[in-house]
């Protein structure tokens, strides 16, 4: 496995659990809210 592949892999992931946290937290403050 080239190692440019496993880097972009790394970058995805690392934005895809970023992103899913923060869509995480705002659920939880809109449940909250309501």
């Amino acid at each position: 496995m080239p190692p440019e592949y496993l880097l972009r892999v790394l970058v995805l992931q690392t934005l895809y659990s970023i992103r899913s946290e923060r869509l995480l937290m705002e659920e939880t403050e809109f449940h909250l809210g309501y």
